[in-house]
């Protein structure tokens, strides 16, 4: 979600604004974003390894697809906001991904499970703004926000269903 945001919001400067001051805005935006979910990193860490992984990676998930959702109908001043909080709910999700697949594998698969966690990531990094791109090509903006929301909720869908349960040792 957070490397098909770095393709939406310039295209969302550009279309709203035409003005190549506006992509500036967008990708310092998404800089802000970026720096967001460095500081909470640790943190984020840290309250996993108290609380609980899996749950702290749902809360992060949610919090990123709810904030992220909004994005587009927010306004600029208020967007500073929204941008902290997505980034703070995807350096969450980020930092703990690798430790829940390690808490996940079975005995003796750890590296091929992390290895295959991080090919899915990597896939999704690559594919994810293509795909975002294109609606947002095809369907305006708003549908390529949409879109993303949708997989982050997809995905938590799939954690209350017990994707993550189901695979527990």
């Amino acid at each position: 979600m957070h490397r098909a945001s770095r393709c939406v919001l310039p295209a969302f400067a550009y279309s709203e604004l035409c003005n190549p001051h506006s992509v500036l805005k967008s990708a310092s935006r998404i800089s802000v974003a970026t720096f967001s979910y460095l500081l909470v990193q640790p943190l984020a860490g840290h309250l996993a390894d108290k609380i609980d992984i899996a749950k702290t990676v749902f809360v992060g998930l949610l919090l990123a697809a709810l904030v992220f959702s909004t994005v587009r109908f927010t306004a600029p001043v208020p967007l500073i906001a929204v941008v902290i909080i997505a980034g703070v709910g995807i350096g969450t999700v980020l930092t703990n991904s690798n430790a829940l697949v390690s808490t996940l594998a079975t005995k003796g698969q750890l590296g091929a499970s992390i290895g295959a966690a991080q090919s899915f990531k990597e896939f999704g990094d690559m594919v994810g703004p293509l795909l975002v791109g294109l609606i947002t090509q095809l369907f305006g903006v708003r549908a390529g926000f949409v879109s993303c929301c949708a997989v982050a909720l997809a995905c938590l869908v799939w954690l209350i269903s017990g994707g993550f349960a189901a695979r527990k040792n």
